[in-house]
């Protein structure tokens, strides 16, 4: 889940940014992320190095 005010992709590169205009740490509004990590089963195979 992604909460924020824009998300910018460059598609050449894939590479993505979330932003929003608020500053400070722990501010209301400020771009906030949950991530959770893909599931392997033992039949899949090992996922690709970082770029």
């Amino acid at each position: 889940m992604l909460r924020g005010s824009k998300m910018v992709i460059n598609v050449k590169t894939g590479d993505a940014q979330m932003l929003s205009g608020v500053k400070g740490r722990n501010k209301p509004g400020r771009v906030r992320t949950v991530l959770y990590p893909k599931q392997q089963t033992a039949d899949a195979p090992p996922a690709a190095a970082p770029r």
